[in-house]
């Protein structure tokens, strides 16, 4: 027993005349146009994350000198510090070293993006250069 489907609107043959009356060149523009769009988005998240890698440097090297030197002036050299003392010592002598390497763990992390996006910039770049050059043919 077959069954019989009544085929009234053929989509694929729709598609395929659609396609055709759009032709290669405005097919290829199309495409130009959104890949344009991809690399400006993309350019955008790379800028951004360049600015918070810096920034994020910047606050922990200024963090570590800070705290370093703070820590320096109130606990010189080896100077016994009295029992009430000891534990604020202890968590500030953690604390100045935790902190930075914090900020720069999430400016690695912006370091990590920026490599990604900056592959992501190169292929769309090369997809571009393709594109132009089908274009002009």
């Amino acid at each position: 027993m077959e069954q019989v489907h009544s085929d009234t609107v053929n989509t694929m043959k729709m598609e395929e005349g659609v396609t055709q009356s759009l032709g290669l060149k405005s097919k290829l523009t199309q495409k130009l146009n959104v890949s344009t769009r991809h690399l400006k988005v993309i350019n955008h998240h790379f800028y951004r994350s360049f600015l918070h890698l810096m920034g994020y440097i910047a606050a922990g090297a200024g963090l570590w000198i800070l705290m370093h030197w703070q820590f320096g002036m109130v606990f010189p050299g080896n100077v016994d510090v009295p029992n009430e003392r000891l534990r604020f010592k202890d968590i500030w002598n953690a604390a100045m070293y935790i902190v930075p390497y914090c900020f720069w763990g999430m400016a690695t992390k912006h370091a990590a993006i920026m490599i990604i996006t900056g592959l992501d910039i190169c292929i769309s770049e090369f997809e571009l250069f393709r594109l132009k050059k089908k274009l002009a043919k």
